[in-house]
């Protein structure tokens, strides 16, 4: 049994040494999620963003990225023409229970250096497809429209293969002639696999 788990360690070593060259990373993050637009921001609190994104390096310096990221906002204590009498409050148009959620799935540019052998920088550009949903207590709607974001920040690293990461991201989207923005804070693990 101990020879068997040697090997299988072994292996594992093995396997994460061959791809760890192949420059492909892994970045989790979560963070919170500020409306900055006027409109956007009069009727939702601020919100909560999870999502990830995965990176291909083409030089020591540059990577192409594939990102996907979910935002979620409660609606603040407003009224909304398009809500009928929300859960008995009594008030018409008025619905505490109305959401807006975000899902990008984006692709982009990525550049990144270090400082040293344990702080190193990013900075990048992400565009691509965006769905934003309302939900309302007595139904929704969604629809796909178009994004573009960038971001930047620091990463601390554990080992050469794990950090963390900390920035900002700004994040643009464009729906029926008009844009609207939010900007996220966001805290994320980077993987090189």
């Amino acid at each position: 049994m101990r020879t068997f788990l040697t090997v299988l360690l072994g292996c594992f070593f093995a396997v994460t040494a061959a791809t760890a060259q192949t420059g492909i990373t892994v970045e989790p993050a979560a963070g919170l999620s500020f409306p900055t637009k006027d409109n956007f921001k009069d009727f939702y609190e601020t919100g909560l963003h999870l999502g990830g994104r995965a990176g291909y390096a083409i030089t020591e310096n540059i990577s192409v990225t594939a990102a996907l990221g979910y935002n979620r906002y409660s609606s603040k204590d407003q009224f909304f023409p398009e809500a009928r009498l929300a859960k008995g409050n009594g008030v018409e148009g008025f619905d505490p229970d109305r959401t807006f959620s975000i899902v990008g799935i984006k692709g982009g540019v990525q550049y990144g250096g270090a400082v040293n052998e344990t702080i190193g920088y990013f900075a990048g550009a992400e565009v691509g497809p965006v769905n934003q949903k309302t939900s309302f207590s007595n139904g929704s709607f969604s629809q796909w429209d178009f994004g573009f974001g960038f971001y930047g920040g620091a990463r601390y690293f554990f080992t050469p293969t794990t950090a963390v990461g900390f920035g900002p991201a700004f994040n643009l989207v464009t729906s029926d002639g008009e844009s609207y923005h939010y900007l996220d804070f966001l805290i994320s693990v980077l993987f090189s696999i």
